[in-house]
């Protein structure tokens, strides 16, 4: 699966937020999604309609979209307003 986050909004990420970001943008591909989503922790996936969103602290999130192979990050920051 490809991460693709070329479109997608980022906020002002924390260094351990961003790291998170990094890491789990890189495990995505060699180790697949839901995978990558529990090496980030206290992740906490929600899927809401085709959106998923994973916890990077107490206020911000990566949200994503799946379509075949290709994850569609759209937010990774604060999900509210996007």
């Amino acid at each position: 699966m490809r991460v693709e986050d070329k479109r997608a909004k980022f906020d002002a990420l924390t260094r351990s937020e961003q790291q998170k970001y990094n890491q789990w943008s890189m495990d995505v591909p060699r180790v697949g999604f839901h995978t990558a989503n529990m090496n980030l922790g206290d992740a906490n996936p929600e899927r809401i309609g085709s959106t998923w969103r994973m916890r990077l602290s107490g206020k911000n999130r990566i949200c994503c979209s799946i379509d075949g192979d290709l994850c569609k990050v759209l937010v990774v920051g604060n999900p509210r307003g996007h």
